[in-house]
């Protein structure tokens, strides 16, 4: 069983949530899988081609999620050191995430 993730609607946002949660700018993200500049942002869907060189690049992805949206419950990982310092920093990746793709929605709705 899963959760639905229903915040973010599609394959490239579910990407490039995933490298903000890892402190990565796109521009960095898309030349390590091997992407053109500008791949994520635009417009279009992604193929396999695609994910196979994400995964080969990031092969700690949850394709599911990348996918479906859907976050498998044992696919959850949790920090391997359960220190509050290693909890704080990781929240804190998360959430500069989020303002991310707040930002990237409140740019589409000044549009």
């Amino acid at each position: 069983m899963g959760r639905k993730v229903e915040n973010v609607n599609s394959a490239k946002k579910r990407i490039r949530e995933f490298f903000y949660s890892k402190g990565l700018d796109l521009k960095t993200a898309e030349s390590r899988c091997g992407y053109a500049r500008g791949f994520l942002s635009a417009g279009g869907v992604v193929g396999s081609d695609k994910l196979e060189k994400l995964v080969a690049a990031y092969p700690e992805i949850d394709l599911n999620w990348v996918v479906t949206g859907v976050v498998r419950e044992d696919n959850i990982k949790m920090p391997e050191s359960n220190t509050y310092k290693d909890a704080y920093h990781a929240a804190m990746l998360q959430i500069s995430a989020l303002n991310r793709l707040v930002e990237e929605l409140e740019d589409k709705v000044v549009e």
